[in-house]
């Protein structure tokens, strides 16, 4: 993986931003990807692929999630593909979770019509019981999930989206972290992943050599999980990777001030002065 440069697509779902060099004939799976990149989660969360993916396959609700739909790859398909479909809608889902909860506007989709959009069969679910079940399954090391989350069975699908096998996609671990960095801020408390981050993201950091502010969200990204767990010695040295990767210089002083205009006394915060990117 080290060697490999990170192909267009993948480029562009990280940065959010549609590559212009990528051709207009293109594959239905990175047709779905700028549908993403474009933040047109409706249309992405309602595609034909979409449909198929998240067709359930048993009414019982009280089966867990990744028993209701059949998530498996199907033989005589383009692996790469159907890789690369299962890769944007669990995105798609990622980030329609976070703007329901975080950043707004309201969502124009629900889970509950994504679960059952064609399908007669499933009529008696509801927004309820769906919220009630991914709430449930988001619990994680004891830390029962914050049950006043919106729509949290899109959390819940993008995170048995990127646990499946990867065998092409290049930046998998690093959705992972997407994913689990979202799920720890609905726990009551953090609990330390079983996935060891840093030693997963190793490849793909070097590969990102030549891809400076790719390099450097990496670094920040994986430093803000480890401040997350309080592992401050680490989250400092990625934190000092991503200013290094991008430029950015900096310094640190202690002038004395006041972060909020309830603070009496003056204190010596740490803050960024003459911050400059290269």
């Amino acid at each position: 993986m080290a060697a490999a440069s990170l192909p267009l697509v993948e480029k562009s779902l990280l940065r959010g931003k549609w590559d212009a060099q990528i051709s207009e004939a293109t594959a239905p799976a990175t047709d779905l990807a700028k549908l993403v990149v474009e933040c047109r989660f409706r249309d992405a969360l309602t595609s034909s692929q979409a449909r198929t993916l998240f067709r359930p396959i048993s009414r019982d609700l009280d089966l867990p999630f990744k028993d209701l739909l059949d998530l498996s790859t199907h033989p005589g398909s383009d692996s790469l593909e159907q890789e690369l479909e299962r890769l944007s809608l669990s995105i798609a889902c990622l980030h329609a979770f976070v703007q329901a909860n975080w950043t707004g506007p309201d969502l124009d989709i629900h889970p509950l019509e994504l679960l059952t959009g064609d399908s007669d069969g499933t009529s008696s679910w509801t927004e309820e019981s769906l919220h009630a079940k991914a709430i449930t399954e988001l619990a994680y090391g004891g830390e029962p999930a914050y049950h006043l989350v919106k729509d949290p069975a899109f959390l819940r699908l993008s995170q048995l989206l990127v646990g499946l096998t990867y065998n092409h996609i290049q930046s998998i671990s690093w959705w992972r972290l997407r994913v689990a960095k979202v799920h720890q801020q609905i726990l009551d408390e953090p609990v330390v992943t079983q996935e060891d981050f840093r030693a997963l993201l190793e490849p793909l950091g070097s590969t990102l050599a030549s891809e400076p502010d790719l390099a450097g969200r990496l670094h920040l990204e994986l430093g803000l999980l480890e401040h997350h767990f309080s592992q401050d010695k680490l989250a400092k040295e990625d934190f000092i990777k991503a200013a290094r990767s991008t430029g950015l210089e900096y310094e640190l002083t202690g002038a004395l001030g006041k972060r909020t205009k309830f603070q009496v006394t003056e204190l010596s915060p740490a803050r960024p002065c003459w911050p400059r990117v290269n």
